[in-house]
């Protein structure tokens, strides 16, 4: 099972911001049970103290343990922010002390992979350091194997998205890529390959 640390401020994104669009690119789809069924989806102490201190300013000085709780039952485990992890966090070149903190804390823990919506701040991490699209174009090349033409395989598989159509689902094994309409899925895989869902939405717009 693939392991993905959620960085601190893309777990708040999720607590913080409504799902207004659960399509591939955004942190609430990572979060839809069977999107990602082969990931185990953790976040660090930090974000858990992040949204502890949230809740306690946003509820009327409540201590945040609703929010922890909450925590606790969507991402599938904790990873314990540890001295020695702090203590390599304060003597690195780091850019963000935070990003610095999870960084190593991923690292000794085993991570495969972080997810992040500014990767600038993980130079201390080893393995990849991806936006959500380009984990998400990651793990259904990784994981499910997809032949080298990506287009000529959807082609087979599933036909022009309906426009009256809210969704459309393009099969990967037992996992289900979720297509907004209007968006023909060749199109959509390419931008979120690349990375690009913001200019490609730009651009519709």
């Amino acid at each position: 099972m693939m392991k993905v640390l959620i960085d601190s401020e893309l777990g708040l994104e999720f607590f913080l911001y409504p799902a207004d669009n659960v399509g591939i690119g955004s942190i609430h789809s990572l979060l839809q049970p069977g999107n990602f069924s082969q990931v185990e989806r953790c976040v660090s102490d930090v974000f858990l103290r992040n949204i502890r201190f949230l809740g306690a300013k946003l509820n009327d000085n409540t201590d945040g343990a609703e929010l922890v709780t909450q925590a606790h039952t969507i991402f599938d485990r904790v990873i314990q922010v540890t001295s020695d992890c702090i203590h390599q966090a304060i003597a690195s070149d780091y850019q963000s002390f935070e990003g610095a903190i999870e960084s190593f804390c991923a690292q000794k823990d085993g991570i495969d992979i972080i997810i992040s919506n500014s990767p600038s701040k993980y130079i201390n991490f080893d393995g990849p350091i991806l936006t959500i699209q380009q984990f998400a174009a990651h793990y259904f090349e990784e994981l499910y194997q997809l032949p080298n033409s990506q287009e000529n395989y959807l082609d087979s598989v599933v036909s022009l998205t309906q426009p009256q159509a809210e969704k459309s689902f393009i099969p990967f094994s037992s996992c289900t890529l979720v297509v907004p309409a209007g968006i023909h899925p060749n199109t959509y895989y390419k931008y979120l390959q690349q990375g690009e869902m913001d200019e490609y939405w730009n651009w519709r717009n």
